[in-house]
């Protein structure tokens, strides 16, 4: 993502990661709503980079990572590229 655009979204990232905190949360979570939480987390950090370090070390997101591996193919491919973004040169985080 060019420079720009991501400076567009610094403003919304502190309330983009407590909604998706909540999702990991709620009980009534769609499997839709897993699938695209993971996805933009992955996204979040492949643009934001280390911005992105202490949010993706938070023990939700390897929750929602776990519960998508878990679940159908593309959500687990989807789930493994998050935690490949995730783990990205982080010693000692496993993939």
């Amino acid at each position: 993502m060019p420079q720009k655009k991501q400076e567009i979204l610094v403003p919304f990232l502190d309330r983009t990661i407590e909604f998706i905190s909540r999702c990991s949360v709620d009980k009534h979570r769609s499997h839709a709503v897993l699938k695209a939480v993971i996805a933009l987390l992955g996204d979040l950090g492949q643009s934001f980079g280390l911005r992105m370090l202490p949010v993706l070390s938070q023990p939700f997101v390897q929750v929602l990572i776990q519960e998508g591996v878990n679940a159908d193919e593309s959500t687990k491919s989807i789930a493994n590229y998050t935690q490949t973004v995730r783990c990205a040169g982080r010693e000692g985080c496993s993939i």
